[in-house]
């Protein structure tokens, strides 16, 4: 299966302009203060009001409700496509059913596998621990119980591999996992300096995506 590409730890209008051109429109957005990829508000709201359509992600991490809640309101008020938020530690999952709005919650071998939950639209499974279940031989363990959790769902997930520009992916994650999205980082290999994406540099590693994946 074919999997479309996601960016994530978008901080600028430029690349998501660029983005866009190339029709990668489920862009992530870091709102964890500690993060390198950091995003204001301010600016967040710039880019989600020039973004038509598509995906727009806000990844947070044990960030409080109140604050969640103010950014899902200021981001509808300028952005018409799908909110979804994204909680990358171990949150419970009663607290990211909480917001009325769809969510993602990461495996990574950190916490329990998420249960099941009204406003859960994905997960997102980190190709760093699935490469560790696979040197441990354990991998397609992991995968029955994952499809055992949720076998009797009948919301329709969004599976997305998170993964870097320079990961190698064994073949049998398409065949074990109905994977739809690959979900890349803005980080320094696409980066002229601090915050500076070479936008270049991104095109080519777009193109060096392993062409078995997309």
């Amino acid at each position: 299966m074919s999997l479309k590409l996601a960016l994530s730890g978008i901080y600028d209008q430029r690349t998501v302009s660029f983005l866009a051109e190339r029709n990668i429109d489920f862009l992530c957005f870091d709102l964890r203060p500690r993060s390198l990829n950091f995003i204001q508000e301010y600016r967040l709201l710039e880019m989600a009001q020039a973004m038509v359509g598509g995906v727009l992600v806000l990844q947070f991490s044990q960030e409080k409700d109140f604050i969640i809640h103010r950014l899902i309101k200021s981001v509808r008020e300028v952005f018409s496509g799908e909110i979804l938020l994204y909680f990358c530690a171990d949150e419970a999952d009663e607290f990211c059913n909480s917001f009325g709005v769809g969510y993602l919650k990461k495996i990574s071998g950190n916490g329990p596998m998420p249960l099941p939950q009204s406003n859960l639209k994905g997960v997102v499974f980190s190709h760093h621990y699935l490469d560790y279940l696979g040197d441990n031989g354990v991998l397609q363990q992991f995968a029955a119980r994952y499809y055992q959790t949720f076998s009797q769902q009948s919301i329709d997930l969004y599976q997305i591999l998170e993964g870097d520009w320079d990961s190698n992916y064994r073949p049998s994650l398409c065949e074990l996992f109905d994977l739809d999205y690959l979900m890349l980082p803005i980080n320094q290999k696409v980066e002229v300096c601090f915050r500076n994406v070479d936008l270049g540099g991104l095109e080519a590693s777009l193109r060096s995506v392993p062409k078995t994946l997309l």
